[in-house]
């Protein structure tokens, strides 16, 4: 990965420790077809010092990070809870898009799905769990989930599958 970044040099080693990590498992998981060319590709990261410079920015309202599918770069925030989990989910889009020619044609719950799993993820012993239950993703959607179960308003699984990236999105 190449960093610009207005964090602090720290903040900014601290998530290119972490993306290389993630890289790795993204590279065990999906096995691309050339796996040398995956890794000679320099994919970058701008990493913003804090929320109101990442915001200045024209970044998306809400988000902790994002993936530019024009300029091929992620984008994001220093914050030390949410900063790897965000970067973790929206790196997955980065790398399928680096690695399949028909990532714009994966289904949603396919590309959002596992870019959760990596999401929600910890480092232990300089080694990357993911799909941990504790994850700040899943512990953010896991309310949403249950409010609609609650109020029988959830998809059926067939259902969900089905949905465009506009429905699947604007429903959250």
């Amino acid at each position: 990965y190449d960093l610009q970044t207005n964090a602090t040099p720290e903040q900014g080693q601290e998530l290119l420790d972490f993306m290389e990590l993630v890289f790795t498992t993204y590279v065990a998981l999906l096995k691309p077809e050339d796996p040398k060319s995956a890794e000679a590709a320099r994919s970058t990261i701008l990493l913003y010092k804090d929320n109101a410079d990442y915001m200045a920015a024209g970044s998306p309202a809400g988000s902790g990070a994002y993936y530019s599918l024009q300029s091929k770069n992620l984008v994001g925030w220093y914050d030390p809870l949410f900063m790897k989990p965000f970067f973790a989910h929206e790196g997955m889009h980065q790398f399928t898009d680096l690695t399949s020619k028909n990532f714009r044609d994966f289904p949603m719950w396919f590309s959002e799905g596992i870019a959760d799993c990596i999401g929600n993820c910890e480092v232990r012993n300089k080694k990357l769990y993911m799909c941990v239950k504790s994850g700040p993703l899943a512990r953010g959607r896991l309310p949403i989930i249950q409010e609609a179960i609650r109020a029988n308003k959830q998809y059926k699984i067939a259902d969900l599958f089905k949905l465009d990236q506009r429905k699947f999105m604007g429903d959250a």
